[in-house]
């Protein structure tokens, strides 16, 4: 599942005017729906999910407190038999109920309200509303959207501090997601490829998560549900020393709450089964690779200098040398004269 959306419809009764000085607050949770309530004078009702008045634990009794102003009431899943409703388009699952605020020991009355409570696990990005009547009450629809979590990527050397790499250098690649819930969602690294910036990029993960490029990059390695890494060495593109890395990450709802995240074999490349899913493209800074002569450079012009000064000296010494020589030479010449 992509994205975890609470659909809450609340049904209200227009009869007469309600105790109730705002809408319910309503909290879903992974097992049970919480609902919690502010009154304008104490609260001497019930408050139950309907169907199950006699069930204690699916039923709150307030008579008995008299200055009760926040009435509040946890639904489970399980004990309350909450109506479960996968569908297709779009994609996901609904927990509904109906929860009935009622005035009077025995009866409902015109003062009375019933509240429809749906929770929708949404896969997709878009959200679709509708109006669903499950009593003999009219609905006021109500939505709650959870902050997905949010991906980043980074591409360093072994020292965090080292920012410019040679050709050959290790590079180590990092993946993380985070946000509320996180325990909620898995996450897949996949689509990744390198550019310079200006000319065509070139893939070097597939849309299955695995190495295209095994010299430039490994597969990827998963270190918990949000995280993953990989190495590779340092590479250039023709004519450019600056690399930018991109990749598509995956965020899918576990199938169980307290479940594991599957991991696709690279040996198979067959795509896992998946029910919810959402893609963000993330992307690295740029790295800058030097050459191997240009990690030399610096040294080469340290020496420069002093190797010209003794060329120079050594020229000079000869030309001297040779000056004296011919000079003596033309003096015996002369003297035989």
């Amino acid at each position: 599942m992509c994205a975890f959306l609470t659909l809450l419809l609340l049904t209200l009764i227009n009869f007469a005017a309600s105790e109730l000085i705002e809408d319910p607050e309503i909290i879903c949770g992974r097992q049970n729906v919480k609902i919690s309530m502010k009154m304008g004078q104490p609260f001497k009702g019930h408050v139950f999910v309907r169907g199950h008045y006699n069930d204690p634990r699916c039923h709150r009794n307030f008579t008995n407190q008299s200055d009760m102003m926040t009435p509040e009431m946890d639904i489970d899943f399980d004990h309350c038999t909450m109506r479960r409703k996968r569908q297709t388009n779009p994609k996901g699952m609904s927990m509904g109920s109906v929860v009935v605020v009622s005035y009077h020991q025995n009866f409902i009355t015109r003062r009375d309200r019933a509240f429809e409570v749906e929770c929708f696990y949404l896969e997709e990005s878009k959200i679709v509303k509708s109006d669903m009547i499950v009593s003999h009450l009219p609905t006021t629809e109500m939505m709650v959207k959870p902050i997905m979590p949010d991906c980043n990527y980074v591409v360093r050397k072994e020292n965090p501090d080292d920012k410019i790499a040679s050709l050959g250098d290790l590079l180590i690649h990092e993946w993380s997601c985070h946000g509320p819930a996180q325990q909620l969602y898995c996450m897949q690294v996949h689509t990744c490829t390198v550019d310079d910036g200006e000319n065509a990029m070139h893939q070097i993960i597939d849309s299955f998560g695995c190495s295209l490029e095994e010299l430039v990059m490994s597969n990827v390695h998963y270190a918990g549900d949000l995280s993953a890494s990989t190495k590779s060495y340092a590479f250039k593109l023709p004519d450019s020393s600056h690399l930018y890395f991109s990749c598509q990450v995956q965020i899918t709802l576990k199938e169980n709450h307290n479940g594991t995240c599957p991991r696709q074999s690279c040996d198979s490349r067959t795509r896992s089964k998946r029910s919810l899913r959402s893609d963000t493209t993330v992307f690295s800074s740029s790295v800058l690779v030097l050459d191997v002569e240009d990690t030399q450079k610096m040294a080469i012009h340290a020496h420069a200098c002093p190797l010209n000064l003794t060329f120079l000296v050594s020229s000079l010494v000869v030309i001297i040398a040779q000056s004296a020589t011919i000079v003596y030479l033309l003096s015996r010449r002369a003297a035989k004269f």
